[in-house]
């Protein structure tokens, strides 16, 4: 169930919402990977509006405003994949703080949204799905 599991039934029932959630995972996606994240870019359905264009009535529905740090989409990552992610107190690395993912040191740079993890001695960028089979590969 994961994440998804904290929102009303009724909530997760409804189109727009679901739509909304794979969204919000794509993106995480692309995060990580370091793809271009503008085609997420919230401020595109600004422009389209100021150039006289609506969009799609069932867009315009249900709209919400949600701004998610990369930490709150890792975080949620985790729940849904059942990984421990948790804070190393007192460690950082480049001025971030350390984290354990699934015993696996990571770094997350919301500026430059891109999760670093050390694996063999180096800190790397690395996906979330990279991440998560490191993790269980040192299970």
């Amino acid at each position: 169930e994961g994440w998804k599991g904290m929102f009303p039934e009724e909530l997760g029932a409804q189109e727009d919402v679901r739509v909304s959630f794979n969204k919000c995972l794509l993106m995480m996606n692309a995060a990580v990977s370091g793809e271009d994240l503008s085609p997420y870019d919230p401020s595109k359905d600004k422009l389209q509006r100021e150039r006289g264009r609506k969009a799609p009535a069932s867009e315009q529905q249900n709209r919400a405003e949600f701004h998610a740090t990369l930490k709150d989409l890792v975080e949620n990552f985790c729940i849904e994949s059942g990984v421990e992610f948790l804070p190393k107190v007192g460690r950082f690395n480049n001025s971030l703080q350390v984290y354990s993912f699934g015993g696996i040191s990571v770094t997350l740079d919301n500026s430059r949204q891109v999760i670093e993890a050390r694996i063999q001695g180096e800190w790397v960028a690395v996906s979330l799905e990279r991440l998560l089979a490191e993790s269980k590969r040192q299970m």
